[in-house]
């Protein structure tokens, strides 16, 4: 099977437990013959954008602060997050570019096709299911 993960957390940037399930399950997927790629979240913009970790392919967009963007179309109380709404500004960002690169480069562009999209939480969930 060709399997696509949206996981915030993947290695090398590992919080908690979310990007450790993520991790042990795309490599087991791929021990078990899967073809699995993992879009994850490229902390401070210093990872390589396109790596292989254990087999699995994993896509990490560069992201851009859009946060004083978004922040003209938010509502009063998304604006009250203060520091916090540059991290709501990200979450938005990461799932709009993974979502687009899967679709419009892996997909349309190369002709690859994927048998499951898994969105791992609710961080990712947008890009989920937009692709």
């Amino acid at each position: 099977m060709k399997i696509v993960h949206f996981s915030w957390e993947f290695p090398p940037t590992i919080v908690g437990g979310l990007g450790t399930v993520a991790m042990e399950l795309s490599s087991m997927q791929v021990k078990m013959g899967n073809e699995v790629v993992v879009f994850t979240l490229n902390k401070d913009n210093k990872l390589i954008t396109t790596d292989n970790f254990k087999g699995v392919e994993v896509h990490r967009p560069m992201i851009s602060d859009f946060s004083s963007t978004f922040f003209l179309f938010a509502d009063d109380e998304l604006r009250k997050w203060g520091e916090g709404f540059r991290f709501f500004a990200d979450v938005v960002t990461y799932n709009i570019l993974s979502a687009s690169k899967l679709v419009n480069l892996l997909v349309r562009k190369y002709g690859r096709a994927f048998d499951i999209i898994h969105a791992h939480d609710w961080l990712v969930i947008m890009a989920g299911i937009s692709a």
